[in-house]
């Protein structure tokens, strides 16, 4: 536990110093989603990198193979930190973060998880492997529009996982939990009102945490279910925008410069909403606090659905 606990105040003090760089060298962006249109410092996820990197590594002999799957997390946050200096097309990204996930798939298990028992499946695995680490780390870079949502989703999932581990008797549970504790002690940072952006390698790492644990504890089905707002966003944002820089893409909603509010931008037709632009069709418009409040009662309730599909795995 002691590695635990370690890995917490690396965690939250290289996410002390980064913001603190970060401001120095002025790095750093605006919050178009509050009236003062703060600046506030990028890439503060950079924290969450290290502080896995080494609890991972403080693991490694309770966990034989765990350097891989570090090494995919390594290599993954390094896409995101390249892509929060130098933007990488929108094409490049998956490639890269699928590429990254090859080095999990010597250590990974071959076979899948369904209600019904497990699956051997080793020439499916060699491609869902990478392919998982591309799509839960873009997944939750995608769903970062607002503050906390990210963090917020990925902590209830880790948590998730953690309990579903421990009362399965996997020894996972620990790593899941060291996990949790990393993105808890980040948490701070991001939370309304931010004080730092989690950053695309923020959000990479914190996806490739998510699949992790999910592949090693054998869980990969309960944690899609409780991952449905990330992947649902996930789906829709490429369905509304296609694979388009964020320059390249329409903005799909539209801030009122007088309240605040978020309205769907209304030259923005025919194509698939997002969750962002869903919510805020709903309901006219919506602040950000409003839009945060909507986010976590969907995963309150693919919380709620996880369990149910958790049930069957104890």
């Amino acid at each position: 536990m002691l590695e635990l606990i370690i890995g917490v105040f690396i965690t939250f003090f290289t996410t002390l110093l980064r913001t603190f760089i970060a401001r120095r060298i002025g790095h750093v962006g605006r919050d178009i989603h509050k009236k003062d249109r703060r600046m506030i410092p990028e890439s503060a996820g950079v924290g969450m990198r290290i502080g896995s990197l080494y609890v991972m590594r403080a693991l490694k002999d309770l966990y034989p193979g765990i350097e891989r799957f570090a090494l995919t997390i390594f290599l993954v946050g390094l896409v995101g930190l390249i892509d929060d200096f130098v933007e990488l097309g929108p094409k490049t990204k998956p490639l890269l973060t699928f590429l990254a996930g090859i080095p999990a798939l010597k250590a990974s298990p071959y076979y899948i998880d369904t209600l019904l028992g497990k699956v051997r499946a080793e020439s499916l695995m060699k491609v869902a492997v990478p392919a998982g680490y591309a799509v839960y780390a873009n997944a939750t870079n995608m769903i970062d529009s607002m503050n906390t949502v990210a963090v917020f989703g990925t902590a209830m999932i880790l948590a998730y996982q953690t309990v579903l581990l421990k009362l399965m008797n996997n020894d996972y549970y620990l790593l899941a939990l060291a996990f949790l504790l990393i993105v808890l002690a980040y948490l701070p940072f991001n939370l309304y009102p931010a004080h730092a952006f989690n950053g695309d390698v923020g959000d990479f790492v914190m996806g490739s945490m998510v699949f992790t644990v999910a592949l090693c504890g054998g869980i990969i089905l309960p944690t899609l279910v409780v991952s449905i707002p990330i992947i649902t966003n996930g789906r829709a944002f490429v369905s509304s925008v296609g694979l388009k820089t964020r320059k390249e893409a329409p903005p799909l909603v539209e801030i009122d410069e007088k309240t605040y509010k978020m309205r769907a931008n209304p030259l923005v037709k025919g194509r698939p909403a997002t969750l962002v632009r869903l919510m805020v069709s709903t309901s006219g418009e919506a602040s950000e606090t409003d839009i945060i409040r909507y986010y976590v009662f969907f995963f309150l309730f693919s919380l709620l659905l996880g369990i149910i599909v958790g049930v069957f795995y104890v």
